[in-house]
């Protein structure tokens, strides 16, 4: 009897763990896919790819953006010289950009885990955008992304020995308000290029609005997405004011 018990265990305890396998396979493949669809949304065949190394980035673009790539790659040293002595240099490796020119949205993008990465979008705001004032587009730019880079790339005690063990995964700063980290950047963006959002008349004329009809949004509102024009860039105006006042 209790061998008979004990082999029933073991076809239990056999089933479970095939059943294990089972699920913990489609996973491991959907984690092993997911860099690749992600590289893949970016990748073109036909594009002749270049990397030009700086001393604090390497800048990642394809033909025929070579001059627009050495333009970039200048103006990005220029902010990171600007932004170290504000927000300190918590990084030992360069900054990886990725210069493409497949949309006509203006925009760039930062992260920082698992590596610091910095994606740029060739095109130029249009006009009545509240990215419009700006005397060199990709200044403006990069100095905002930058900024990213070197606010979330703080990382301190627990946290830090965690990322010297196993590589940068716990980045605190991440976690910060939306309003904040958007904010901070804004401020920076506006106060290393003598432009920027903050000195907009069409940012100040939303905020001026909002105050005269009392509708000022709650910090857990500029956390969030409002359901009201002009919505994400909430969090950048009234974090960017905020931050700067402090």
């Amino acid at each position: 009897m209790h061998r008979g018990s004990g082999s029933g265990r073991g076809r239990r305890g056999a089933f479970g763990r095939s059943r294990g396998r089972a699920l913990l396979g489609p996973w491991l493949l959907g984690w092993l896919l997911v860099p690749s669809l992600v590289a893949g949304q970016v990748r073109d065949l036909d594009l002749r790819w270049r990397t030009l190394r700086t001393a604090h980035f390497e800048l990642h673009y394809h033909e025929p953006l070579g001059m627009l790539a050495r333009h970039v790659a200048a103006a990005a040293e220029r902010a990171h010289a600007g932004l170290v002595p504000v927000l300190g240099d918590p990084l030992d490796e360069r900054v990886q950009l990725v210069l493409t020119d497949g949309t006509d949205f203006s925009n760039g993008s930062a992260l920082v885990v698992p590596r610091a990465e910095v994606r740029l979008f060739a095109t130029a705001p249009e006009d009545l955008s509240f990215l419009d004032d700006y005397e060199d587009w990709f200044t403006v730019l990069v100095t905002h992304e930058q900024a990213h880079v070197l606010h979330l790339g703080q990382v301190g005690g627990l946290p830090r020995l965690f990322d010297a063990l196993f590589g940068r995964w716990w980045t605190p700063n991440n976690a910060a308000p939306r309003w904040l980290v958007e904010g901070l950047a804004t401020w920076q963006e506006t106060a290393r290029t003598g432009r920027g959002r903050l000195r907009s008349s069409l940012v100040d004329m939303v905020l001026r609005a909002d105050a005269l009809e009392g509708r000022q949004p709650s910090l857990g509102e500029l956390s969030g997405e409002l359901d009201r024009w002009p919505r994400g860039h909430l969090a950048y105006l009234y974090g960017g004011h905020f931050v700067a006042f402090v």
